[in-house]
């Protein structure tokens, strides 16, 4: 697989870099890499699960300061919040799964 449109790059370059990349993904120690990185995301799962329900971060404090106005508006932001909480979760473990697969 060659690059065809990038400007200033030989084939000769290209080709290299696509063995080096490749051979990076293909090592002995692919699925070592894979559960590391299951790990890390996992971990960062953690850490977004806390940005959104841990009290002295903004999200917590949105819903709260909507529940001032009546529990119409507490609901609404409750549920927006819980939307967007889906989210980074959603994306990491995707992420995670294509580059585990791609080491092991």
């Amino acid at each position: 697989m060659v690059l065809t449109n990038a400007p200033g790059l030989s084939d000769e370059f290209q080709k290299r870099a696509f063995r080096e990349v490749r051979s990076f993904f293909d090592s002995p120690m692919g699925p070592f890499y894979a559960m590391v990185l299951g790990s890390l995301v996992g971990l960062f799962v953690g850490f977004a699960t806390e940005y959104f329900t841990a009290g002295e971060f903004s999200p917590v404090k949105k819903v709260a300061l909507a529940g001032k106005t009546g529990p119409a508006t507490n609901i609404i932001s409750g549920i927006a919040v819980g939307m967007y909480s889906c989210l980074p979760p959603i994306l990491l473990i995707s992420l995670g799964i294509y580059l585990a697969d791609m080491f092991a």
